[in-house]
């Protein structure tokens, strides 16, 4: 039977009831949708919103309560029905064929044809790019519907209800899948559709989107109606509070003040702007959140992140991925240390937190920390390293010095049987035997370097003068060798307070490690320049090479006396690096080495700056040179 039931409204609910098993999700709801208005519906997560779109479109059957359209009661409201009346709906789930293009997806059941009443691809193709560029959207419609963004394909459903022209259009979370682009394009054609006379319903949890769209708005609680009222009686703070907060019933006596609204924007500056990628997904792991650093350091500026898969952010990063899920499935929160990423193509030392967020006792989400530890971890390894070889000084400064004391005596016996004796053979062995005993004691200098008890000088050094020099002696060896050597220097001179003498050393042991991990030719590049770190000046040198890198786990370990890739040979003790690593040192700089993903491997050195005759000499904190790398 049909009667006439509240003739001014579109869609009439009165004392509209459902449950799921034991679960009421909606309790005798009474609402009107008003012809040529958009009507907004907010509450919290499980507040009843998509249960009351779902029966408003037909799609599913409330336990009790009665529904009319346009005046007409209808005892019987099924989809058949709401669509017969011109009541189309986006769903939260996409009805779409993946596996069908653009065009197909849009007009296959209109079954656009030849004269002949064929199927025609190029016909419906031809059809749907008018279509689509009539609403101002340039998407190709012959790609098939996987290859689209989720923003693109919600706009391919949006424009295939509104080619049906609908009487009264629901849209559920339909709008947060857009872009900001494709929102903006949208809205005008709602408002359009409004001033048209339809009716448009938008179930959302963006309070922006209510005042700019929006004639009146509801709110569910708890599958309760609380209010419903036109959208320009109610200030943004008053929604938020009863939509999100728990309020009773009687919204008169709720005390609404500024305190609350603070409060919110304390908490999403907290979020938005912490030093740390935070991300929030739901209990699929699809992203619902992420942070203003997240966004800068997964570059999403230009990508449509909501609702992917948390897959697709950590993309490459697996065993991270299987972590956070081995957690949603425990739902307890974990931290995992140490965890391994690749963001933007660089690796990256991360500190992954994840908390899961229930719903009373239903976990609807997670949220998910990841803190770059990288700088803080390749410090830690520096000060390892830097313990290490403290150690490894002591005991060579006591070596060195138990050593020395014989080593004089004898060199001084050796002098007298040289002047005492005349005989030639005599003289030619002691000869001998006072160099070898020259090439031990300057063994003994190194260790003695290496442990710091030897004190360079401090003068001016022009870093860039230094290695132009012992670039002019190298080049026609390296020449021979088939290695090009580029050095890239500033203007303005690179200065340090230092030893000339041993930071020749520091850069004849790079040249000549380089050389000897490209033995068939390759490539050596030295950079110097300027930076600010920590309130100070620092002189950077940078030195890279096209060998074989450092096949170790840890590169920086070569900096460790005695360690050495190469086979052992008299001529390597495995001593250079170490002590090149102890002259920079007491310089007060930092050396590191890291390997090149394209090959080869990079030293990067960073000097206390100093100033000429017209400036002051930099003399930094120990404590305070910047972190190495490049």
């Amino acid at each position: 039977m049909v009667s006439v039931h509240d003739p001014v409204a579109a869609l009439s609910i009165r004392g509209v009831t459902m449950n799921y098993n034991e679960f009421r999700a909606l309790s005798d709801i009474d609402l009107q949708i008003g012809r040529g208005e958009i009507h907004a519906i907010v509450g919290e997560h499980g507040a009843g919103k998509s249960s009351l779109a779902m029966i408003m479109s037909g799609f599913l059957k409330a336990r009790s309560g009665t529904i009319a359209l346009y005046g007409r009661f209808y005892p019987q409201y099924t989809l058949k029905v709401a669509q017969s009346n011109g009541v189309r709906m986006v769903y939260q789930q996409a009805y779409l064929n993946e596996h069908f293009s653009v065009a197909e997806n849009l007009f296959y059941t209109t079954r656009t044809s030849t004269r002949f009443g064929l199927y025609s691809r190029t016909r419906i193709e031809e059809k749907a790019r008018e279509y689509l560029e009539n609403f101002g959207f340039s998407i190709d419609p012959r790609v098939e519907l996987r290859a689209l963004s989720l923003s693109e394909r919600t706009v391919i459903e949006l424009l295939k209800m509104l080619y049906t022209q609908p009487r009264i259009l629901i849209l559920d979370e339909t709008l947060e899948k857009l872009s900001t682009e494709s929102f903006d394009t949208i809205v005008p054609i709602l408002s359009r559709m409004r001033d048209e006379g339809a009716s448009i319903i938008t179930v959302t949890h963006r309070i922006d989107d209510v005042f700019r769209l929006a004639n009146r708005v509801t709110v569910l609680k708890t599958g309760n109606l609380l209010i419903t009222d036109s959208v320009e009686n109610i200030n943004k703070l008053n929604l938020i509070r009863m939509a999100y907060t728990q309020v009773g019933a009687d919204t008169t006596h709720v005390k609404l003040d500024t305190e609350f609204y603070q409060f919110l924007k304390y908490n999403e500056a907290i979020l938005r702007h912490l030093p740390v990628n935070i991300v929030v997904v739901d209990e699929d792991l699809r992203i619902k959140m992420v942070n203003e650093h997240c966004i800068d350091s997964f570059d999403l500026s230009d990508t449509v992140y909501l609702n992917t898969p948390l897959e697709d952010l950590l993309e490459s990063n697996a065993n991270a991925v299987a972590l956070i899920r081995n957690s949603a499935e425990t739902r307890q929160a974990k931290t995992f240390y140490n965890v391994e990423l690749r963001i933007k193509d660089s690796p990256s030392v991360n500190n992954v937190m994840t908390y899961p967020v229930f719903d009373g006792y239903s976990v609807i989400g997670m949220i998910i920390i990841i803190e770059d530890m990288t700088e803080y971890d390749q410090l830690q390894r520096q000060l390892i390293l830097s313990e290490k070889l403290a150690s490894v000084g002591l005991l060579a400064a006591g070596v060195a010095h138990e050593i020395n004391n014989p080593l004089e005596i004898i060199s001084n016996y050796l002098s007298y049987i040289r002047y005492t004796h005349s005989a030639a053979e005599v003289t030619e062995s002691i000869g001998k035997v006072k160099r070898e005993i020259d090439y031990i004691s300057k063994i003994v200098n190194n260790l003695l370097t290496f442990s710091g008890h030897q004190k360079p000088g401090r003068e001016l050094v022009n870093l860039d003068e230094v290695i132009s020099e012992i670039l002019d002696l190298l080049k026609y060896n390296a020449e021979y060798k088939h290695i090009r050597i580029a050095f890239d220097h500033p203007q303005e001179e690179s200065l340090f307070l230092g030893d000339k003498d041993q930071i020749k050393q520091v850069i004849l042991n790079l040249i000549r490690n380089s050389f000897e991990a490209m033995p068939d030719g390759g490539t050596i590049r030295v950079a110097t320049g300027t930076e600010e770190s920590g309130g100070r000046s620092w002189t950077r040198l940078v030195f890279e090479d096209t060998g074989s890198g450092i096949d170790t786990e840890d590169p920086n370990s070569i900096f460790l006396p005695f360690f050495s890739t190469k086979s052992a040979s008299k001529n390597q003790l495995g001593l250079g690096l170490s002590i090149s690593y102890r002259i920079i040192e007491s310089f007060r700089g930092t050396m590191s080495v890291e390997n090149i993903r394209d090959g080869g491997c990079r030293f990067t050195i960073a000097l206390p700056r100093a100033f000429d005759d017209r400036g002051s000499p930099a003399t930094p904190h120990p404590d305070s040179a910047p972190a190495s790398g490049s």
